[in-house]
């Protein structure tokens, strides 16, 4: 699609709709006691303060959903390409692989209002698209916090999709059939950028994807630690798996923002967003950064269970030390233990809500850049 043929408005966030996910209109006390559980030790007007201000910007993500939910590029929805006026690399930003998951939007928001209506500062080509339509749509309808936990996925995880995607002719389930549609726009990227969020508290990080980490693109990020060797040891490919296909120096970055919900989350995927494109020469440079130090977590492997007896011993925090020996999970089998000093990751429940999935990743300890 041609620059000519693509305008894209400023949008008008301003005009928010009443309900969020847990919907006041209809149950009022549930919405109320839904924030008051979750409140820590900060005063009960503070803590309303700062729901409410997270609530409200979750409403003007849904505007951001539905703008880009109804965007087309080339017949295909959730797809916005924005053109720049002169030469440079395509960047792909991807948002809500995992529907409840909406710091992405809020990077998306900003590409929408800072950058499309400055093209005349713009080198290349920034794909936005939305992975995961259907989940994200279920995320936003959403009347319980369970629900809105589920809409992690349609039918399977988008970060767990079959290497052979175009493959199975019989093949019905929603993220396959979207990977197959979104192909074509994601084989032009010559850097792809994943943008996820955590369900349990946890330091932001960044995910290396592929055989080293590009640090000229990641310099400046608010955030220190660098998960490598993820997409070697999961079951299944990430979506980012088919970014820049056929492109020997494709790029394929992703960031955990922080926790799902959180304004900070926010704003760190925002951030993130402008200093990739700074750095990959998209947006003009306004700060040189130093050079960061790293502490980099390589995943050595994971724990699945072997039937639905198994539970972990105690939730596991994200980087935490765990020796050689220590019981991770018991059943009514043999107990899995650690077969070395491991960190864990991931291991946001003691039972997965699904057996299909991994229910902990096992890092090697840390080893600094």
């Amino acid at each position: 699609m041609s620059r000519e043929q693509y305008e894209l408005p400023l949008l008008n966030l301003s005009e928010v709709v009443t309900e969020p996910h847990v919907a006041p209109d209809k149950d009022s006390s549930l919405f109320l006691n839904s924030l008051l559980e979750k409140r820590e030790c900060v005063s009960l007007s503070t803590y309303l303060e700062e729901r409410l201000e997270t609530v409200m910007e979750i409403l003007e993500l849904k505007k951001v959903f539905e703008y880009l939910s109804k965007s087309l590029y080339e017949g295909i929805p959730g797809v916005l390409r924005i053109d720049g006026q002169r030469p440079g690399p395509t960047v792909g930003i991807t948002v809500c692989t995992h529907g409840n998951e909406p710091a992405g939007l809020a990077a998306v928001k900003y590409v929408l209002n800072e950058i499309a209506p400055h093209r005349e500062n713009m080198a290349g080509t920034i794909f936005v698209v939305l992975n995961n339509i259907r989940a994200t749509e279920n995320y936003f309808n959403a009347t319980t916090d369970t629900d809105a936990r589920l809409a992690r996925f349609a039918d399977v995880n988008m970060n767990r999709l079959p290497e052979a995607v175009q493959n199975t002719e019989e093949e019905m389930r929603y993220e396959v059939l979207r990977a197959r549609e979104l192909r074509s726009v994601w084989r032009q990227f010559d850097v792809g950028f994943d943008i996820h969020s955590t369900r349990q508290d946890s330091d932001p990080m960044i995910i290396s994807m592929g055989a080293e980490l590009p640090l000229s693109l990641v310099q400046g990020m608010p955030i220190t630690k660098v998960v490598s060797n993820i997409d070697e040891v999961q079951i299944g490919k990430p979506s980012s798996h088919y970014y820049g296909v056929g492109k020997l120096s494709a790029h394929r970055i992703g960031i955990e923002a922080g926790t799902h919900e959180k304004m900070e989350t926010f704003q760190r995927a925002v951030t993130c967003t402008q200093i990739l494109l700074q750095n990959a020469g998209v947006l003009p440079t306004e700060v040189s950064f130093s050079q960061s130090e790293y502490a980099e977590y390589v995943v050595m492997s994971s724990i699945m269970f072997p039937n639905a007896s198994y539970e972990l011993t105690r939730i596991f925090k994200d980087f935490e030390f765990v020796p050689k020996g220590t019981v991770l999970a018991k059943g009514d089998g043999p107990d899995i233990v650690a077969e070395d000093d491991y960190c864990t990751l991931f291991a946001s429940k003691v039972k997965p809500d699904s057996l299909q999935e991994e229910v902990m990743f096992l890092t090697s300890p840390v080893r600094a850049h």
